[in-house]
């Protein structure tokens, strides 16, 4: 078993341990989850003129080769006829079908494995028949090419079935975690390891997708710890490797949790965010589904999500994903309301009194100053300013003592003769303060109504993006 507490700092003679602690393993693999994701579900935008150019080739060999051809010689003239029965136009017909359907509505993975076993494969078993018909014409041979298409579709399927649903569930069972464990089977090795009071910092070095054949990748989180040693708080995590990511924001208990935002490592600078959302339901349904005949006999339910949305380069397949922070709470119940719910998204807010930037906004219904009102009107915008004037209030300066404590443990103070201990001078970034408007003492609320017959998590999803 690994021991779990942590590895010595790296100003140890010895170095950090190699071996990564429990938690250090289940960061890395919850982390290792969400790559396994972008990479398995793939992006919205999907790639379709390979699969589509391959389609129309295949269409093109089977009228091509004659399925059914004859030829007739009429008023002396040869022509070919290509005779297909119905059912065989029937078939080709719903074939192409779902070709177009799958490749227009499918999820990009579903559509892959629907190529190949449809398209990919025929075609290239049509075209090895082709090229090699003289070796197929014995008797039997026929029946090779048969097989070997079967062969390959359900080869295909497995290997779908296990790369998409069962490898997943395998790394993330406990049975992995405990038996196999994640230390083994990437080959994990902390390579640095250090911890103060504000924060803890660890990296750690893991064999790629191709494991000893491929260089080695590295992870890092600096950032808050709990008690247990889990990254909660802020903090900052990055992956070097092409799925991995660089994300900067608030964790729970050894996960990502929104507010965040995170680039992924390659690619074309997909970037995602994750936000908190305050819900109210009124009605019975469920997180994930909503009932045939709606109701609401039961009191209505509050509570916080995290959506997690797609903003910048490839749009994935899989996100804005929704979830909920904690569990649902009847409305009134200890004390828990929409109120103190939006209350509670506070503590991620970092508005002080004094602000430090401003934006000023120009639109149809006038001037407006973000975060504050104007001081005639009380409104956010106005149209009776020619001008805004910003004054920059610089904070007078705090002066700490650096004069040492005596055995007492009472700062030596002296006496009026004696020269003043010295002190060191503490200085606070300026603030900005605009003439003629004040602070708004209230934040605007953006209210989302759900159309009739949405479930929670699509609604919020849909309000996250």
């Amino acid at each position: 078993m690994i021991d779990d507490e942590p590895p010595p700092d790296d100003d140890d003679n010895t170095g950090p341990d190699p071996r990564p602690t429990k938690k250090m393993q289940q960061v890395y693999l919850d982390m290792h989850y969400r790559k396994m994701q972008r990479d398995l579900c793939g992006t919205q935008k999907k790639e379709t003129k390979y699969h589509l150019v391959a389609l129309f080739i295949l269409l093109v060999i089977i009228y091509g080769t004659g399925l059914g051809a004859g030829t007739s010689d009429t008023d002396g003239d040869n022509k070919l006829t290509i005779v297909l029965p119905i059912q065989t136009l029937a078939l080709i017909g719903l074939w192409v079908f779902l070709a177009v359907v799958v490749t227009a509505l499918g999820p990009a993975r579903f559509m892959v494995v629907f190529y190949w076993c449809l398209v990919y494969w025929p075609l290239l078993t049509f075209v090895t028949g082709l090229v090699f018909s003289e070796l197929f014409r014995v008797d039997g041979g026929g029946h090779i090419l048969v097989y070997f298409l079967i062969a390959a579709e359900v080869l295909t399927i497995v290997t779908f079935i296990v790369v998409n649903y069962i490898y997943p569930k395998f790394v993330t069972s406990h049975w992995f975690a405990v038996s196999l464990s994640p230390r083994r089977y990437w080959n994990l090795a902390v390579t640095s390891y250090s911890k103060n009071e504000h924060k803890t910092t660890f990296e750690i070095e893991y064999d790629g997708k191709w494991g000893c054949l491929a260089r080695r990748h590295h992870c890092r989180y600096s950032g808050q710890v709990n008690g247990a040693g889990l990254p909660h708080g802020q903090g900052v995590w990055s992956d070097d490797s092409y799925s991995g990511e660089i994300l900067s924001g608030f964790w729970e208990d050894g996960k990502p949790s929104s507010p965040f935002k995170s680039r992924q490592y390659g690619g074309k600078g997909n970037t995602f965010v994750g936000v908190r959302l305050v819900y109210f339901m009124a009605t019975d349904d469920s997180f994930e589904s909503t009932k045939f005949y709606p109701t609401n006999e039961n009191p209505p339910r509050v509570g916080v999500a995290s959506v997690e949305c797609s903003v910048a380069g490839d749009f994935m397949s899989h996100l804005p994903a929704a979830e909920l922070v904690g569990e649902m709470t009847v409305e009134g119940e200890n004390q828990v309301s929409v109120g103190s719910c939006c209350l509670a998204l506070d503590q991620f807010s970092r508005r002080v009194d004094d602000a430090k930037s401003l934006k000023i906004t120009s639109t149809s219904r006038g001037v407006s100053v973000e975060g504050h009102l104007f001081d005639v009107t009380g409104m956010p915008f106005t149209r009776r300013v020619q001008q805004i004037i910003v004054d920059v209030a610089s904070p007078a300066p705090k002066y700490e003592s650096l004069g040492f404590e005596d055995e007492t443990g009472t700062a030596d103070e002296g006496n009026g003769d004696e020269e003043m201990a010295p002190s060191s001078e503490i200085t606070a970034a300026p603030s900005l303060r605009v003439e003629g408007w004040v602070k708004a003492k209230s934040k605007p609320a953006l209210i989302f109504i759900p159309g009739f017959n949405s479930w929670l998590q699509h609604s919020l999803e849909t309000f996250g993006q």
